[in-house]
Order: C-alpha cells, then structure tokens, then sequence
C-alpha cells in the first residue's frame, strides 16, 4: 500500500522480551503500509531471536539495541529522533503485541484531509454501540496504533523519559493539546492490542479484572500524580480523572492480587514518590 502516510511516516516499535511470533505478525502488518520502520528494543533475554527474525524477513526494518531497560519513553525518543533525521512528517508509535489493519494509512490520511492543525490521530477503543462521530476529539490515546506530528513533537520536547513507563502517551496528548493542536480519534480503524492479563476474577462491574504486575500498578499511580500536579491548572478535568484512576488502581491491587502487605506499601511509596518527584525507573 503506498500512500503519502507511507513515505514521510517513521515508525518505531518498542520491544521488551516479545512473543516472537506476534512480533512477526506487527512487523510483516507494518511492513505492508510503511516504508522507515525501527525496532527499539529494551535489552530483552531474546535479543538473539529478535535479530534473527528482523535479518530474515523485514528488510525494512531496522533494530537497534540498548544495553540496558530503559523505558518506553526512552525508546521512542530514539524514533523520534530517527524522524527528525530523515526529515519525515509523523511518528507511528508502535507495542510490541499490536497489530494493525489494512486500511489504518488510508483512513488515517482522511482523518488528515478533513482536519487543520492535527497532532495526534489514533483508533478508537470504544464499544461498537457509540454514538460518537467517526472522527471525533478525545483527551488521551493510546501510544500504540498513534500517528503524531514531528513538529509538534519536537515543540514539547518529545517524551519525558523520567516517567519511564505508563502515561507517557497521556503527558504527550495533553502537551500537544495545550499547544493548540487536535488530538482525534477515528472509528474506522480497530488494531489487535493487548492490554494486561484477563483474570478468572470479576470487577464490580461484572467485567473480567485485567491485571498487571504490581510494579506496572506502581508506575501507573506514581505518574498519574505525577501528571495531576502538572496539569490541575490546564486541564482539570483530566486532573480529577487522574485521581480517580489512581484510587482504582490502588483498591484493584489490593482486592484481587496476592501479598497485600508488601502491595500496600508499594502503593504507598507510588504515592509518595509522585508527591516528592521522585521519577525515573523503578528501584533506580
């Protein structure tokens, strides 16, 4: 598929010890609708089969190595980088078990015919009942599947690589949406994503508990403070939805989860650490 999104478009995968086949499945996905595609990989245990996979199948596509787990903001900044080198338009930033569809450039390029000043599009996760237009005006969206403006970028100084991990794409969404530019999703594009482990146990909505790992649920409260403090005065709706995910999260990991006790401090210290500024990785 070429079209102008597949020309001027890098995109960058970040990996950390990935399926392999699903990689295989994203990466042979891209490769029929991009042209500049970039593994960052995080110091994964397979990096040996990762190379060999990318030698073997994906002339497009190239890896480059840390040597240490740096975080996903780190890595994408390497693709925001390689952007800005090659002098391309947008970023697509990609997980490593996603899958696209086949008409994800197409679409996202009507998205851009129809709109001025856009700096983020992405797809929609919403059931199929919603009553929303097909492109519409949303607070956050997901890095995975997310096309965005170099420019832009580069005007709010990329990804803030102290988060680490979780709410890197939300500090980006709301940086660009305070510089004025639109953040849309549209409908018509669905990407197979994996998002967390769907638990035997049932929240109290009656849906499936999706779990992550304890230092994951840390990352997530301890930058959601973290952004509620930085954006209370700009967007304060956000803000308070913020707070909100952070008590969510906290109940979530200490009803469905094991060692409750050693859970409950680490909540605590999430806290404490988005309240003082403490960022960067986990134990660092």
């Amino acid at each position: 598929m070429n079209t102008k999104l597949s020309r001027t478009t890098q995109v960058v995968v970040v990996t950390y010890n990935p399926e392999i086949k699903l990689l295989g499945k994203n990466l042979h996905a891209l490769g029929k609708q991009f042209d500049h595609i970039m593994v960052v990989d995080n110091n994964s245990k397979n990096i040996i089969e990762i190379e060999l996979f990318i030698e073997m199948n994906n002339s497009k596509t190239k890896l480059h190595k840390l040597q240490d787990n740096m975080g996903i903001a780190y890595a994408q900044n390497i693709g925001l980088k390689e952007a800005i080198n090659k002098k391309m338009d947008w970023l697509f930033t990609m997980d490593q078990d996603s899958v696209i569809p086949d008409n994800l450039t197409s679409e996202y390029q009507k998205v851009l015919d129809n709109y001025d000043k856009v700096g983020l599009i992405g797809w929609s996760q919403r059931k199929k009942g919603d009553q929303r237009d097909a492109v519409y005006e949303d607070w956050h969206i997901i890095s995975s599947g997310c096309l965005m403006k170099v420019e832009a970028l580069k005007k709010c100084d990329g990804f803030d690589e102290k988060l680490f991990i979780d709410h890197v794409d939300t500090d980006v969404n709301i940086k660009l949406k305070n510089l004025g530019y639109k953040i849309l999703v549209t409908k018509n594009v669905k990407l197979t994503h994996e998002l967390g482990t769907k638990s035997d146990k049932k929240t109290i909505h009656g849906n499936p508990y999706v779990t992550h790992s304890p230092v994951r649920i840390y990352y997530n409260v301890r930058n959601s403070v973290i952004l509620f403090k930085r954006y209370f005065l700009s967007q304060p709706n956000w803000a308070i939805i913020a707070i909100k995910n952070c008590i969510k999260e906290g109940i979530y990991l200490l009803y469905y989860q094991d060692n409750k006790l050693k859970n409950f401090f680490l909540l605590l210290r999430a806290w404490f650490d988005g309240i003082f500024n403490r960022l960067g990785k986990f134990g660092d």
